[in-house]
């Protein structure tokens, strides 16, 4: 669901409080490909609060970001991929195509291979747990 495009307008204060504070605590931020585009993202960008709660936690002041992509959704030149403090993975799949893997690579992306003609994200999941 959506609201002029935009999935933010649909959650209550309540609901950004849960989600910042998993965000806040997570070990990689995961995120489809269509959201990561339409809604501009560019990576986790911490403020002070968010910096203080995963240091006492003994996390990396940045997280990853992990998009889910098939190919058809993510550009290369996506923010999330071009402006992020860390480097994005990109969860794929064997069906897309070679150039569009190569460019995300080219612009600053992990790219996790992950299914054949689907992420499989059991498969994308280990990947990442593997990767630390």
């Amino acid at each position: 669901m959506e609201v002029g495009g935009l999935a933010r307008p649909l959650s209550t204060p309540p609901d950004r409080k849960v989600l910042r504070l998993g965000s806040d605590l997570a070990d990689v931020l995961l995120i489809g490909a269509t959201t990561a585009t339409v809604e501009g993202l560019r990576g986790v960008r911490p403020d002070r609060q968010t910096l203080d709660r995963r240091r006492r936690h003994g996390l990396a002041d940045v997280p990853p970001t992990a998009v889910v992509s098939t190919g058809g959704s993510l550009p290369a030149d996506a923010p999330v991929i071009t402006r992020a403090r860390v480097p994005t993975t990109v969860l794929t799949c064997a069906a897309a195509p070679e150039p569009t893997r190569r460019a995300w690579q080219e612009a600053g992306a992990d790219v996790v291979v992950a299914g054949e003609d689907a992420v499989d994200l059991a498969a994308a999941v280990t990947a990442l747990t593997r990767g630390g």
